[in-house]
Formats: structure tokens, sequence, C-alpha cells
């Protein structure tokens, strides 16, 4: 190459994913979700949990009361992940596009 040559700009490559081992992985419910942002890394933090319901047990007076000593419900973290800005955003569309397409399937007989 001269030295007045400007080397040519390479085009991405772009290689399929596949992914593997989904049926040896275990389906979890998720009902609560905190995101933590981190603007000096430029990370957020997804944490995934659930939350269930507290048992009272006892009377129903006994009950009740164990309901107003309440303080707060435990949420149990399933995960915690750490997303750039650009992957939130890519999450954040693929979860519209997919509730778009959920949505105009008809599935599921009550919206949130």
């Amino acid at each position: 190459m001269a030295a007045d040559e400007q080397p040519a700009e390479s085009e991405p490559i772009e290689v399929p994913m596949a992914w593997a081992g989904l049926d040896g992985v275990d389906t979890r419910t998720a009902n609560q979700f905190l995101i933590t942002p981190d603007p000096h890394d430029d990370l957020m933090y997804l944490t995934v949990g659930l939350v269930s319901a507290p048992v009272f047990m006892g009377s129903e007076e006994e009950q009740l009361q164990q309901f107003r000593d309440l303080t707060y419900v435990t949420v149990r973290p399933l995960g915690r992940f750490a997303l750039t800005r650009q992957r939130a955003r890519q999450l954040a569309d693929l979860l519209n596009e997919s509730l778009a397409r959920y949505d105009d399937s008809g599935s599921g007989a009550e919206h949130d």
C-alpha cells in the first residue's frame, strides 16, 4: 500500500447466534424489578425478584394483628444483571415488540 492510500473501511460482520441449553434452565416466576443506574460506569443494574404473600397463622383476629404488625414483605432476588445503556435500550425495545405481538395475537384474557 502506498503512503497516501487509505485502508478500506471494514464492514461489520454479522454472525448468527443460537441459544443452547434452554431446556436445562429452570423457569422462575418474577414479579418485582429494581433498576439501579450507575452513570459513572455507564451501567444499569437490573435486579429481578419474587415476592410471595406472607402466611398468617392462628385465629382470624390473630391473623389480622399479624397483618397490622407487618412492616415490610421480603423480596427474594432471583438474579442481578448489569446492562450498558445500549443493552438496556435493546432490552426495552425487545420487550415492547414482544408485548405488541402478544397483544396483537389476542393472547391473555387481561392486559396490565
